[in-house]
Order: C-alpha cells, then sequence, then structure tokens
C-alpha cells in the first residue's frame, strides 16, 4: 500500500500534469500567445499565396492571345 507521503505526492502531480494538459492558456500565456501569432501568421501566409495564385493564373491569361481573333482573352 502507498504511503501518505507518495500519495500526496502524486495527487501533486497529477494537478500539476492536469493542469499544464488541460489548461495551457492558464498555465503557461506566453507558449499560447505565441501559438496563436504561428497560427495567425499561417493564416496571413496561406492567404498571401492564394492570391498570389490568382494572380498569377490571371497574368497569364492577360498574356495568352485568342488564336481566333488575336485579341486578349477575357479573364
Amino acid at each position: 500500500m502507498k504511503s501518505y507521503v507518495q500519495k500526496k505526492y502524486l495527487d501533486e502531480v497529477h494537478k500539476q500534469l492536469d493542469d499544464v494538459i488541460m489548461h495551457p492558456y492558464k498555465t503557461y500565456p506566453v507558449f499560447a500567445y505565441i501559438a496563436e501569432l504561428l497560427s495567425v501568421s499561417l493564416l496571413i501566409i496561406r492567404v498571401m499565396i492564394q492570391r498570389q495564385s490568382t494572380f498569377q493564373e490571371k497574368a497569364e491569361c492577360m498574356l495568352n492571345l485568342c488564336p481566333i481573333e488575336g485579341a486578349r482573352l477575357r479573364c
């Protein structure tokens, strides 16, 4: 059987683990803030990449000439 001290120690360890796993925003607000910044910056990068590809497709479409009329394609 576990002694009283071991039980108290294990209870404290479980409580600390629960705090770390279940409540990271309370336990480590700096890390949570950094995680939020990273997620926002990744979202911004994704949007910029999508816009760049759209702009690139539009530019390629503008450069192509219509073979029949010799006019630019409407994009």
